[in-house]
């Protein structure tokens, strides 16, 4: 699609004449990197406004903004329909290597409790309606995504609804290197909802390839004495691996390939 991103940046308070530089990925929007006077920044933009089961731009930046005031996201700066300006997190990408040892982990289990210790934000990520929403996108889907979507329709995780990113691939998370230097942040906030916090942990253990003895520091360095049982550990990576491949399906869908 075609983007004005400098007729965007014109509307936004304190960004009129900023460079920008496009980045990679967004299959469904455009990303680019804003720089003026110093600050740089992370502009998103969407050729139409967002539909559910995606949250909107406001609903992103609220969770957000609630991250950063606990020190875990770069502050949101503007937001519009289709659009979502934030602040550049300067740090490096979380590498599997740093969760090879107890304290990466411990690290990481002490920034989702922190997270997930905020407030709710009051939308739920609700895996039924996402189920839906990928059985509208397959026109014919086959035996391994039929299960993929019987499984998230009947899906019920125990515990309590928290705020969760709901999205943490490794390039998500970064080790900060200015805001709070060494500590763990989180980026691209666009499926940010109130969810178990065993989901975000689910995704954690299956993007990070975590092993047996790595899966079980993550879960005692985040719950404790409390870890859940291994059926429902096992339940929330089943939800997290079979959205990836659902979602893997309707981009091949989509792009014809």
């Amino acid at each position: 699609m075609t983007v004005d991103v400098a007729g965007v940046l014109a509307r936004i308070p304190g960004w009129a004449g900023a460079t920008f530089e496009r980045l990679e990925g967004g299959s469904m929007n455009t990303s680019w990197l804003v720089e003026l006077d110093g600050r740089r920044a992370v502009l998103k933009l969407d050729p139409a406004p967002r539909q559910s089961p995606y949250i909107t731009r406001a609903q992103e930046a609220r969770a957000q903004e609630q991250a950063a005031s606990a020190s875990l996201a770069a502050a949101s700066l503007w937001h519009a329909e289709t659009g979502v300006l934030t602040e550049w997190l300067p740090g490096e990408v979380l590498a599997p290597s740093e969760l090879g040892h107890s304290s990466g982990l411990e690290a990481l289990a002490r920034a989702l409790r922190r997270l997930h210790g905020l407030p709710r934000l009051g939308h739920v990520y609700d895996f039924g309606a996402w189920a839906q929403h990928y059985r509208r996108c397959l026109d014919a889907p086959d035996t391994e995504q039929r299960a993929a979507l019987e499984f998230l329709e009947d899906l019920r995780l125990p515990g309590p609804l928290v705020p969760c990113h709901n999205d943490l691939v490794p390039g998500n998370l970064l080790v900060q290197s200015r805001n709070s230097p060494g500590e763990i942040g989180f980026i691209d906030w666009e499926y940010a909802g109130d969810n178990v916090a065993l989901f975000d942990l689910a995704a954690l253990i299956a993007e990070y390839e975590l092993d047996g003895n790595g899966r079980q520091l993550l879960m005692a360095a985040y719950f404790g004495a409390d870890v859940p049982p291994h059926a429902a550990i096992d339940d929330a990576i089943t939800a997290y691996r079979a959205l990836v491949l659902l979602w893997e399906a309707s981009r091949a869908a989509t792009s014809g390939s």
